[in-house]
């Protein structure tokens, strides 16, 4: 497998940055850079943004699907009703799409509270709910005229996001709707049986203290 982990290390003798790469699995630290080949042959990376007990939740760095690829709707019907957890989105990302994550990773990977194993980033941790939350468990995102850009309360990344791409949030004030974010780092509502926009994949991957 072709696994590679980075990480950022700032030389306090040197007075520079310096980045060490590790071919096998370490203790994950917050901004740790993650990559490896999918089953078709894809390479995904993602980035460590938040710790867990026991384990650390990465967010991938670019869509899941190629621009000019046909994207997935979150529901084939025109419906929210149930919210992700019913959604067609969700079935697909834990049938279909961890098949595409090689044996080594899913080895290593954590499942979420309702034993998925993939899932979509929400409204609230990368916008935040609008006067709560406490900020170790959110981003915070910004625009940039390169794209998608998101910044983490108390551990700054950034990474370029291409294409827009949907939220697991439904959005209360518009029927059959969830959320989506655009190039521009902005949320809106968009009907659920649309195919406009692409994946980001949020996974936990055991930690080794």
């Amino acid at each position: 497998m072709n696994l590679t982990i980075s990480r950022s290390v700032i030389s306090l003798s040197k007075g520079i940055s310096v980045v060490n790469q590790y071919t096998d699995f370490v203790p994950f630290s917050l901004n740790d850079q993650l990559s490896f080949e999918l089953a078709n042959q894809k390479y995904i990376s993602a980035t460590a943004v938040c710790r867990k007990k026991g384990a650390m939740l990465f967010c991938t760095n670019h869509p899941f699907c190629d621009p000019d690829e046909v994207h997935f709707p979150m529901n084939h019907e025109k419906t929210n009703v149930g919210g992700y957890n019913a959604s067609d989105m969700r079935e697909y990302l834990n049938r279909v799409v961890i098949n595409l994550f090689p044996e080594e990773i899913r080895k290593e990977m954590m499942s979420f509270d309702n034993n998925d194993w993939l899932r979509l980033p929400t409204y609230n941790e990368l916008f935040g709910p609008a006067r709560a939350g406490l900020p170790s468990e959110r981003w915070i995102c910004c625009a940039s005229p390169n794209g998608r850009i998101m910044r983490r309360i108390g551990n700054t990344f950034n990474d370029i996001m291409p294409a827009s791409y949907w939220l697991g949030t439904t959005c209360e004030d518009y029927p059959n709707t969830f959320y989506y974010v655009n190039e521009k780092g902005e949320a809106g509502p968009c009907l659920a049986n649309l195919n406009f926009f692409s994946i980001r994949l949020v996974f936990m991957l055991k930690n080794r203290d």
